[in-house]
């Protein structure tokens, strides 16, 4: 590679040399200047190809009173209907952690885990390191976590 870099170099210089000792104005043919305008008519032509579009996002842009949609207006799904509720004051999603009472987390008496799903995300406090662990509980069977001496169970809510 450095060898190949060294002969591009070289036949740049001799091409650069012949057009100065011929007193005439020449374009260099050596494989390092045929690559540069290669690239950099690549890149022109993607800049064409480009233009109509920004034109059209411009048009779009323009359409709507030439103002930011704001954040209600731009969300869809879940989201919206989160933002929907919390308008009327309600609270869509609770992320509040899940403080149980000390008699639960016993096999008799497992922490119940609120889901409208089958499977939800939880995470604990590792005592010994101090740091969060994540496993999936899933509907079902109760699940023992060994590092805290609890059981979970999925509880189903919603529709």
């Amino acid at each position: 590679a450095l060898q190949s870099r060294q002969s591009s170099s070289d036949d740049h210089r001799r091409s650069i040399d012949r057009s100065i000792d011929s007193r005439r104005p020449s374009l260099c043919v050596c494989s390092l200047c045929l690559r540069r305008s290669m690239m950099l008519r690549g890149v022109a032509s993607t800049m064409l190809k480009a233009r109509p579009l920004l034109r059209q996002t411009r048009l779009l842009a323009s359409d709507i009173d030439g103002k930011i949609p704001n954040d209600m207006e731009q969300q869809t799904g879940r989201r919206l209907e989160e933002l929907l509720e919390e308008e009327k004051g309600e609270v869509a999603f609770n992320r509040d952690p899940i403080v149980p009472p000390p008699d639960q987390g016993t096999k008799a008496n497992p922490i119940l885990v609120p889901s409208a799903f089958d499977e939800r995300v939880i995470g604990y406090e590792d005592p010994d390191v101090g740091q969060l662990v994540w496993f999936n509980l899933t509907k079902g069977p109760l699940h023992y976590v060994p590092d805290i001496d609890l059981y979970f169970k999925l509880e189903p809510v919603g529709p």
